[in-house]
């Protein structure tokens, strides 16, 4: 019995800001999220894809300085309101990458969120202090005082922990 055939639909993408430009760069005056893809004319047009392909998302995510930093692709479909998130990978030269796959017909969103990763850069710097032997008591005490703040912020089991 031969396979029926597959009917392909197109299933288009938008991208879209979380907050204006000028407040989200006040609340985060050191990071940077630009050059978001893919994009059509600037953002002026949707992407379009099949429903089932992948849309492979890069954005150039810096800051000033060498903290170490974070970064997650958020999408959703346009009707609704809960945001599904990816974490991205870090590639050379600040350029980041994930991707979605839109399950469904209909526009769909998506953006990119940045962050410095304090902790991540904690545990990269620790790391290179214990592999050249130079780490102090003082180390140690800076990672157990993320852990406790962590724990006080968290709930439900976490937090009895």
């Amino acid at each position: 019995m031969a396979d029926a055939p597959q009917t392909r639909r197109t299933a288009a993408v938008i991208a879209a800001a979380p907050l204006p430009a000028d407040e989200f760069a006040t609340l985060n005056p050191r990071l940077v999220v630009e050059e978001l893809s893919p994009r059509v004319a600037g953002g002026d047009f949707a992407v379009k894809r099949v429903v089932g392909d992948q849309v492979q998302v890069r954005a150039t995510v810096f800051t000033d300085g060498h903290e170490q930093l974070a970064a997650e692709l958020l999408w959703r479909p346009i009707d609704e309101t809960e945001w599904q998130r990816v974490p991205m990978t870090a590639l050379p030269t600040d350029v980041w990458e994930a991707a979605f796959t839109p399950e469904r017909l209909g526009r769909h969103e998506f953006l990119v969120e940045g962050w410095l990763d304090v902790w991540g850069g904690f545990r990269r710097d620790f790391g290179k202090k214990l592999d050249a032997g130079v780490a102090v008591a003082v180390d140690a005490t800076e990672g157990r005082q993320f852990v406790e703040a962590a724990a006080s912020r968290s709930s439900g089991d976490l937090a009895n922990r």
